[in-house]
């Protein structure tokens, strides 16, 4: 955006502001006008007088402490660099939290400046919750006034509100000026059909289908699988969380022109990122040394961290308890998913302070996971072998798992077991699907034994959860 010179100014004075109180322990990144990152860096004065650092001053520096380990580290560090973007005063980025549309649309605009004018303040307000006296009211509707912005006048714009996956999706389109997306005659169909591997892909909002399948399958790249993740659903009325907002806009800034010639905004702050943690070489465990599953567990050690303790051991005929599963297949079985801090808890027994809570709810945001009837996920009891696979079939979205054979139909499949009463009713299609003599080798004989009782109420070990995910996870990767 280019505003005037006042606006521009007071943009700047505001920027240098925000940065400060982040260095000097000031508040949270507050909503602000967007900043203007094509601004001149020389020396002017804003609108009360107050001088604008030169480009020859120090830049800032601010410490952000909880990306480390994060996958998208570093667009994070290049959002923040960029002044864009502040941590809070006690260096927290929030990465898993959910953006506001406001946030996201700040950050877009300033990091793939476009150039484009902010509206007369005069002209009468296009959104019913956002007045002339507010700060974003000149570069919004600039914005609508360009055909930059996909979002219809006339309806709130909810910029304090969160931001959806397919939402995400439309407001860049516009911003980019995709005509193909942008054309509301398109006919919905051709969309579907170049998502059609997509079992959701029905369930998508009007408003949001011809975006998202852009970015799913034509996009160089697939932008929305390298975010989201690349897993059969979609999931588009998921929330977006800060982490994927930086990553999606740095990078897929200067799409428009195919990147040519575009520049990331220059640095104004120096970020230092505190607690990366080098890997460390995967230490072999001390405990598994001719145990029949010792190839898998070292296997599965070698690529997951902290399945060892302390003393390296790894236990390997100890139960596995439900988290440590699904860290465990997860981690092994990256379907690309970012841990997401949902505003309230999915689930009545997983908090927000939990350990499980952001790794839980971002796989259930993905629909890759589901928990019990009662609305728990009983992260801390042992994994029982009938819920493992459904865990398992859940993750992988196996479609006699997801949407099991009638009960009947599953009970005739297991009649062959002599325990077959006793798999519970929600778990039946789970069993059945991988006992069927679909599978050459059917995992769920193969790892706890093919006799004539299915033990399904039976604890799973760590060691035979080790052989099932190392064991399955390219299996499935194939069906």
């Amino acid at each position: 955006m280019k505003p005037s010179s006042t606006s521009k100014a007071a943009a700047l004075l505001l920027l240098t502001g925000m940065v400060a109180a982040a260095c000097s322990g000031g508040n949270a990144e507050q909503p602000s006008p967007k900043p203007s990152a094509a601004a001149s860096p020389s020396a002017t004065e804003g609108p009360v007088g107050t001088p604008v650092p030169t480009a020859s001053a120090a830049p800032a520096s601010v410490v952000v402490t909880d990306i480390g380990d994060h996958k998208f580290r570093e667009q994070i560090v290049k959002l923040l660099e960029s002044g864009i973007a502040t941590p809070s005063s006690g260096g927290l980025f929030e990465p898993s939290a959910p953006v506001t549309k406001g946030d996201f649309l700040r950050w877009m605009t300033a990091y793939d400046d476009k150039g484009l004018e902010d509206a007369d303040l005069s002209k009468p307000p296009m959104y019913p919750d956002l007045e002339a006296d507010s700060p974003d009211y000149g570069w919004i509707h600039g914005l609508v006034e360009a055909g930059r912005l996909g979002a219809e006048p006339g309806k709130p714009l909810q910029l304090d509100g969160p931001l959806q996956r397919g939402e995400l999706a439309r407001l860049w389109a516009w911003y980019q000026d995709r005509a193909s997306i942008k054309e509301s005659d398109r006919d919905r169909l051709s969309s579907e059909v170049v998502i059609m591997s997509r079992e959701d892909r029905k369930e998508i909002p009007e408003p949001y289908i011809r975006a998202v399948a852009h970015y799913v399958s034509v996009a160089d790249g697939k932008p929305y699988l390298r975010t989201f993740g690349d897993t059969s659903r979609l999931a588009a009325e998921a929330l977006v969380s800060r982490s994927q907002a930086a990553y999606w806009i740095v990078e897929n800034a200067g799409e428009e022109s195919g990147g040519d010639g575009f520049s990331p905004p220059a640095p104004k702050v120096q970020v230092e990122v505190q607690g990366i943690e080098e890997a460390a070489p995967a230490a072999a465990p001390s405990d598994i040394a001719g145990h029949k599953r010792e190839a898998a567990v070292a296997k599965l050690a070698g690529q997951v961290a902290g399945v060892l303790d302390g003393s390296g051991a790894f236990r390997p005929d100890e139960p596995i308890l439900r988290f440590e599963f699904i860290r465990w297949m997860a981690a092994y079985d990256d379907k690309g998913v970012i841990p997401f801090r949902a505003p309230e808890p999915t689930y009545s027994d997983v908090k927000q302070q939990d350990e499980g809570y952001e790794l839980v709810e971002g796989l259930t945001q993905a629909g890759i996971i589901s928990g019990f009837p009662d609305g728990t996920m009983r992260l801390s009891e042992p994994l029982t072998r009938e819920q493992l696979t459904v865990l398992w079939g859940w993750y992988q979205r196996y479609g006699l798992v997801v949407k099991p054979l009638a009960a009947e139909v599953s009970e005739v499949n297991l009649r062959n077991f002599e325990d077959r009463d006793k798999v519970g009713k929600i778990f039946l299609g789970g069993v059945q699907a991988y006992v069927s003599s679909n599978w050459d080798t059917p995992p769920y004989l193969d790892t706890f034994g093919a006799d004539k009782k299915l033990e399904p109420q039976k604890p799973v070990t760590r060691a035979e959860a080790a052989y099932w995910i190392t064991q399955n996870a390219e299996v499935e990767a194939e069906d």
